[in-house]
């Protein structure tokens, strides 16, 4: 089982289709009485393709329309339908117009009605075997036909939940006119059995089954159009013998062989890691030295150039003074002169 993947659903159905497997096409073939009716077998009779009428060809009297040849030669031969009888007014088509002098507020009115008896809220819950509480448990998607739900990580549950390869998807919906939720599907999902569909629903053109499950993972989305899961073989598990005397075999000679030669190798790679690790402490010993000249060396780079910078601020303060000194005698010999 992945550790993260996201969870939608296609084609919402709350109701669930019917058990019953229909061997033929649902027609007025169907009927039980379809075939003794008046009607069809006049039509029957007449073995003449008619034209549908319009409205004003509906509203004529049938008592004007001319009586079939068939009906006068199964008179003459009293085989046929008898014209003494009342004849049968046909059935007037009913008008599929129903809604030609409706308002618009009533139109939209059925519309809403109509989109919202689809639109259902819903949510799932993920179940693995040998643990009674739901692994998780989603969010609610409210008023959605094709509701997709918000991604989850599994990681927390640990490889044991991780790493199975079978589970049970329980999907929970309720309409408006519904308080309680009500199991729509439970899916019993094997990862192996799983088809892809591809990166995106754009590139799948086939149309999806109601109640369809898509699962995204990491590298495309996958569904599971069956549950049942792929053929897988047998592994065949080879059982030991046992001989007469009651020993059992347990490795060959060129196996023991080889755990030899790998405990060898074994050994050699710890020795030579060891005389490495020696090897690598003397250098360091050696070159500690001459390290520690280097570190001695820089300092008294650094303690001379501190001095030098020290020497040249003393020079500058002595030029001062002694210009200021200067400056005094100056105006001293000048007062004298004075």
């Amino acid at each position: 089982m992945a550790a993260s993947f996201r969870i939608s659903i296609r084609n919402l159905a709350l109701s669930r289709p019917s058990e019953i497997p229909q061997t033929k096409a649902a027609d007025d073939e169907s009927l039980p009485n379809s075939l003794r009716t008046p009607t069809k077998a006049l039509a029957l009779r007449e073995k003449k393709v008619e034209h549908s009428r319009s409205s004003n060809d509906l509203r004529q009297s049938p008592n004007n329309r001319k009586v079939p040849d068939v009906e006068k030669q199964g008179s003459n031969t009293g085989k046929g339908l008898n014209l003494d009888q009342p004849r049968r007014n046909k059935l007037r088509r009913r008008s599929t117009l129903n809604w030609t002098n409706a308002t618009p507020q009533s139109r939209q009115q059925k519309l809403e009605d109509v989109a919202g008896s689809k639109l259902a809220d819903t949510w799932f819950s993920l179940h693995c075997e040998g643990v009674t509480e739901p692994v998780y448990v989603s969010e609610v998607v409210e008023k959605a036909m094709n509701p997709n739900f918000r991604s989850f990580d599994l990681t927390t549950y640990g490889p044991w939940i991780t790493r199975k390869d079978r589970l049970t998807i329980k999907v929970w919906a309720r309409t408006e006119s519904s308080q309680q939720y009500v199991i729509v599907l439970e899916l019993q999902v094997h990862l192996r059995s799983l088809q892809f569909i591809g990166k995106s629903l754009e590139s799948f053109r086939h149309p999806l089954p109601p109640n369809c499950v898509l699962l995204y993972l990491a590298d495309g989305i996958y569904t599971s159009f069956t549950d049942l899961p792929l053929d897988e073989p047998v592994l065949a598990i080879p059982t030991p013998t046992k001989n007469a005397h009651g020993t059992q075999s347990t490795s060959t000679f060129d196996e023991l062989m080889r755990l030899s030669n790998l405990d060898d190798c074994i050994q050699d790679a710890l020795v030579t890691r060891q005389k490495l690790t020696s090897q690598i402490s003397s250098l360091i010993e050696r070159q500690k030295e001459d390290r520690q000249v280097v570190q001695s060396a820089a300092q008294a780079q650094d303690s001379l150039s501190s001095t030098n910078r020290a020497v040249s601020a003393m020079q500058k303060q002595i030029k001062t003074a002694q210009a200021r000194r200067f400056e005094l005698q100056t105006s001293l010999r000048a007062r004298r002169d004075a």
